[in-house]
């Protein structure tokens, strides 16, 4: 923790005052009532995208071109959809993960219901949905800094059997590698040897093969962090926090929030219920930070330094 406390310091003088405190997400006490459609709310997404990779091409030599296929029929390409991307077709938001139909209808069963206080998350869950892939509501994609520490709170409660959990995902920013099942092979030319002109054309083809990689080559953000509060099933309204600051080697850039809900039983009095309401991600004071970091305890596995 040496490292992040040094960062501390530094940043303690430089960060600008706008940028202590106040909550990244936003909407997060789900005030601002229903949206215009059934797919979310302000900052909120309930209608989530599912993409799986087909294969759509097979060249003579049997390699395969694959493209990411939402279930609504897009064909987004050879590169997989983001978190935060949305569906050009079909308008679902993205998790940058391979669900297939699993959230088809998720928006149905994720609702504004009643809150703590006012509106809040609502989610319902059938035998079916629960005891497979659950339900999701996912936040916006926020832009924060690293190395620096943040404290992720939220309230809710379950009924008739559902067990909740949260997350604050950290994103990313990398390079765009080519699919390895379109990378050539060696070939061993002591066992294949080729007249000049097949070798002439094999060459032309790959170059041609390189050029395409390279014209599809970018930038993407990746998730590489993820810090999780297990809420379990509590039968009325409590409040949880926890404070992190991301290991130096998963430098975020981005942060989202997923709030998610299953049912663990097969036995539970379905439909079961949860409700979550004020979602905060806020950054602490150079003061919280310099006071939090302080009571930390030197990570023993190199893996979370």
């Amino acid at each position: 923790m040496k490292l992040a406390a040094t960062i501390l310091m530094l940043m303690a003088v430089s960060v600008p005052a706008a940028a202590v405190g106040p909550n990244f997400i936003k909407n997060g006490d789900f005030e601002n009532g229903p949206g215009e459609n059934n797919r979310g709310w302000l900052g909120w997404h309930t209608a989530i995208l599912g993409c799986m990779p087909r294969i759509v091409d097979t060249d003579e030599e049997g390699k395969h071109t694959f493209n990411y296929i939402c279930s609504c029929g897009h064909n987004f390409g050879t590169v997989k959809p983001e978190a935060g991307v949305m569906c050009p077709d079909c308008r679902r938001f993205s998790i940058g993960e391979e669900t297939g139909t699993w959230y088809d209808n998720n928006h149905e069963i994720v609702t504004l219901g009643p809150g703590k206080s006012g509106y809040g998350v609502k989610m319902l869950l059938s035998k079916e949905v629960g005891n497979n892939q659950g339900t999701r509501c996912v936040s916006d994609l926020y832009r924060v800094s690293a190395n620096w520490p943040y404290r992720f709170s939220l309230d809710a409660r379950a009924a008739k059997g559902a067990s909740l959990m949260a997350w604050v995902e950290g994103y990313r920013e990398v390079e765009l590698k080519p699919w390895e099942h379109e990378e050539e092979d060696d070939e061993d030319d002591d066992i294949y040897e080729k007249e000049e002109a097949e070798a002439a054309a094999d060459e032309a083809v790959k170059e041609a093969r390189k050029e395409e990689k390279t014209a599809a080559m970018g930038t993407k953000i990746e998730k590489c962090y993820r810090k999780q509060i297990a809420i379990g099933s509590p039968d009325s309204w409590k409040h949880y926090e926890v404070t992190f600051i991301p290991p130096p080697r998963y430098q975020i850039g981005w942060i989202l929030v997923k709030l998610y809900a299953f049912v663990p039983t097969e036995t539970a009095p379905f439909p079961s219920e949860a409700y979550f309401d004020n979602v905060e991600v806020r950054p602490l004071s150079p003061r919280e930070a310099q006071g939090w970091i302080a009571k930390q305890k030197p990570k023993k596995d190199k893996r979370f330094r």
